[in-house]
Formats: C-alpha cells, sequence, structure tokens
C-alpha cells in the first residue's frame, strides 16, 4: 500500500462492494475457487490449501482405497479432457496431494530410507533421479502430471531425506532457509514478476535465482521481526484457541443431548 497503492489497483477496480468482497474473498484464500482478483499470482496456492483441507477428512476417513481414489481423479480428469490445468490452479496438483496422502499412509518414507545399504541404494537414488528429471523435462507437458508433479517429487524428496539434509553444511543451509520459507513463498512473486523483475532476470539464470533468493530472504525475515512485534501470531493462536473452545462446547452439547434423549427414550 505504501509504495504504489496496489491493494486498491488489484481489488477495487470497479467499485467499493466488489472491492470488499474481493479482499474477504482473497484473505480467506477462496480468489482462485472464485476467479477473483487477488493481489500476487502464487497466493492461488491458498485455493488449493482450502481444498485440501476440506477433502482430507475424506481421505483420511478412506485410506484404504486411496490408490483407487487417486486413479479415479487421474481418470475424471481425461474423461473430461481437463489434464494439466495449469500451474495456477487449485485443483491442478490434487494428484500430488494424494501421492502424499498415499506416502504418510504406506510410511514410504520412511521405508525408503531405513534401507540397508550403501553404494546400491545410492545410485539407485542417483538414477532414479536423473530418469525423473529426464522425463519430466520431454514428456509432453500436462500430458504425463501424476508422474512429473507427484511421483517425480517424491523421488527427489526421498532421496534428500537419505542423503541430502544429513550432510553438516547442506543440512544447516536448508533447515535456515525452510524456517524462513514461509515469508519467501509470500513474497518472492512481489520481487519477481511485480517490482524488481528487471534487476532479477538481466542476469544468467544461475545469478538470477541466487539475488531473488537472497532478496526474499531479506524480506522475509523483516515480516518476520514485524510480526514478532505486532504479536500477530499470538493474536491467531488466541483466535483459534476461542474457535475451538466454542467447537468443542458446542459438540459437547450435541453429545450429552443426543445422550440424554437416549436415556429418556430408555426410561
Amino acid at each position: 500500500m505504501l509504495i504504489d497503492q496496489r491493494p486498491i489497483k488489484v481489488y477495487f477496480g470497479t467499485n467499493i462492494f466488489d472491492g470488499c468482497m474481493n479482499v474477504i474473498l482473497d484473505f480467506c484464500g477462496l480468489a482462485s475457487i472464485f476467479g477473483s482478483p487477488a493481489m500476487i499470482g502464487p497466493w492461488w496456492y491458498m485455493g488449493a490449501a482450502v481444498i485440501y483441507i476440506v477433502l482430507t477428512p475424506f481421505l483420511v476417513r478412506h485410506k484404504k482405497h486411496l490408490w483407487i481414489i487417486f486413479a479415479a481423479t487421474g481418470v475424471m480428469f481425461r474423461l473430461f479432457k481437463l489434464d494439466f490445468l495449469g500451474g495456477t490452479n487449485p485443483y491442478s496438483f490434487l494428484c500430488a496431494f494424494q501421492i502424499g496422502m498415499i506416502a504418510v499412509h504406506y510410511n514410504i518414507v520412511n521405508i525408503c530410507i531405513n534401507l540397508k545399504g550403501k553404494f546400491g541404494l545410492f545410485m539407485t537414488g542417483v538414477i532414479s533421479l536423473w530418469i525423473g528429471y529426464r522425463l519430466y523435462t520431454y514428456l509432453p507437458y500436462g500430458k504425463y502430471w501424476e508422474l512429473c508433479w507427484a511421483f517425480f517429487p517424491l523421488v527427489v524428496l526421498i532421496f534428500s531425506v537419505r542423503y541430502i539434509i544429513n550432510l553438516p553444511l547442506a543440512g544447516n543451509i536448508l533447515y535456515f532457509l525452510g524456517k524462513h520459507s514461509y515469508f519467501m513463498f509470500l513474497t518472492h512473486s512481489f520481487i519477481q514478476w511485480v517490482y524488481l523483475r528487471e534487476f532479477v532476470y538481466n542476469r544468467n539464470c544461475f545469478v538470477s535465482f541466487a539475488i531473488l533468493l537472497l532478496i526474499s530472504l531479506g524480506v522475509a525475515m523483516v515480516c518476520e521481526w514485524l510480526e514478532s512485534i505486532l504479536r500477530f501470531r499470538k493474536i491467531v493462536d488466541r483466535i483459534v484457541g476461542l474457535i475451538n473452545q466454542k467447537c468443542m462446547s458446542v459438540i459437547c452439547m450435541q453429545y450429552y443431548g443426543i445422550e440424554r434423549e437416549k436415556m429418556q427414550n430408555e426410561n
């Protein structure tokens, strides 16, 4: 708002009422679901997060049939000729989300990292990474998204957990970046596409990536500092606690009401 009044430009392009609705939808993470304006492109992911939160109880309840649901999702997308919907669609990564649920249910990551063997397993991991990357690069984009966006990332995750994060220097660097990754993700697109696009991209690929990473890290640390001063996290935790307390009260009242009705019927 201080730099160029971006919120007004993005949300209030038509009238005040529509602008207020756009603010509410984006604040609730629903902009990409309803197709309303969002402050920045990558915030489409909040719509995906809402969808995942809604789907999680259903998938947990039917965890024995996760593979069937995963296959049905792929068939449904192709049946309606949707294929891969694109990197900014909240439904695009349902396959990746479901593979994550499958990996958790069958404890795939822990099983793989605890397998005994050194050189043979390491070479298997390297070859799997190479094959996965080549397929990811050369397969028609949008045709085999289960492989590119679900299975290949799972291979990368397993290899990283087994061989990379335990390295003294690499592990510490990744831990440090991971600690600040939340705000880096939320803010990097302002730098990448809005305010410093020419500065970031007028260099070779590696330098551009390094510049974007360092600036995003600096902005993230400033945001975390402001968050601590404003006690934002404590306020949010208190609100969530009150909501949970209210929900538990309602659930308990309903439960005791049902039990009381049963007792009265029995009597």
